[in-house]
């Protein structure tokens, strides 16, 4: 059996790529509002929230890496529970409260809906209860990645019994591809996303059991068919039905291509975009409200100045992903320092297993 990284570095660079291709469709969204430039950019950049697709790959990669030696062993819940916790609410607690003191003390900054109490518990859980509308815009792939994590439990609390209550739930995914759910809410649970946490846990799968044959052609078919399925949606005009898949099929492609080039020394990933990588989550949260408040201040400044829309645009993006930097900095990671246990190896009761201290780098941004 082939030698697999605890550490993927490589797939920093993939999440940087991914957050930036969000950040990007969300300046166009933004330029496109008669509030502000209403320049209609954002039909060329469809595709921009791909980048979502290609995050739940890796969340399907690293979550079974991360967690490969705890599969069916209950006694290891605990910790995942924790890691999970750690990873994902603290950092979004901090940014949802800001984001929801906003809308309560300026209303006319959204649409009313983030006011509402069942929508503001169901953003505080991130756990779609009686609709799928959401306080922090954004936050709409946290609640689909908080269904993983839960539906992950159950192969640690039985490795067999999980695995086979995840196919069964990606095979109602595959349903819902073809004959979406009426109710908005079965529509979240059952969204044909879901897929895409499966193509991430089969390529490592793949990973873990073979060589990788061209791992370079893999690359290369992955980021042609990439691109070209986003190509598509741009001539469309509008999402495709199918690109959702495509863009899961593709990514996994490009995953298998890095995971074979780095464990074989044959790839680097430069410091700044495994910098941009580790911020990512950072970044993604936050680039959204960054963008409102940005726009507020530049288009006043733009009408007086008149400059080319890139300059406005350049702004808008530079500064909301800085500003998703600072947060990383200031907040996120002093965060997870805070919350990260001491990385001691502890015998496991009963088994004689040693646990796997937890490895950062690998955690789904």
């Amino acid at each position: 059996m082939p030698k697999t990284l605890k550490t993927f570095t490589s797939f920093q660079a993939a999440r940087a790529i991914a957050a930036l291709l969000v950040v990007f469709y969300h300046c166009f969204v933004i330029f496109d509002q008669p509030k502000y430039w209403n320049c209609s950019w954002n039909k060329y950049l469809i595709f921009g929230d791909s980048g979502v697709g290609f995050f739940f790959v890796l969340s399907g990669i690293v979550i079974l890496n991360a967690h490969w030696a705890d599969r069916g062993h209950p006694e290891a819940l605990r910790t995942y529970v924790w890691k999970r916790f750690r990873r994902i609410y603290p950092i979004y607690w901090i940014v949802l409260a800001a984001v929801m003191i906003v809308f309560q003390s300026a209303p006319s900054f959204g649409t009313g809906v983030e006011r509402k109490p069942s929508v503001i518990v169901s953003s505080i859980f991130l756990v779609h209860i009686f609709e799928n509308n959401t306080v922090l815009t954004v936050a709409w792939t946290l609640y689909h990645e908080m269904m993983f994590y839960v539906a992950f439990a159950f192969v640690i609390v039985h490795r067999v019994f999980g695995f086979i209550l995840l196919g069964l739930w990606m095979c109602c995914s595959i349903y819902a591809l073809v004959l979406p759910p009426a109710n908005p809410v079965l529509s979240a649970y059952f969204s044909p996303l879901h897929l895409l946490f499966g193509f991430g846990m089969i390529a490592m799968l793949i990973v873990r059991s073979r060589t990788v044959p061209a791992p370079r052609l893999l690359l290369l078919l992955g980021t042609v068919g990439f691109i070209a399925t986003g190509v598509c949606e741009d001539l469309a005009g509008a999402p495709l039905p199918m690109a959702i898949v495509w863009y899961g099929l593709t990514a996994t492609l490009c995953a298998l291509g890095l995971m074979e080039l780095e464990r074989t020394g044959k790839i680097a990933v430069p410091r700044i975009v495994a910098f941009l990588g580790n911020a990512s989550y950072s970044i993604y949260l936050v680039h959204f409200p960054a963008l409102s408040v940005i726009a507020k201040f530049t288009y006043p400044l733009w009408l007086r100045a008149k400059v080319p829309l890139i300059f406005p645009f350049t702004v808008l993006a530079v500064g909301s992903v800085a500003l998703g930097v600072l947060v990383h900095l200031l907040i996120e990671r002093p965060l997870l320092n805070l919350f990260c246990r001491p990385q001691i190896p502890i015998i496991l009761a009963n088994t004689g297993r040693r646990s796997r201290p937890y490895s950062l780098p690998l955690v789904p941004r």
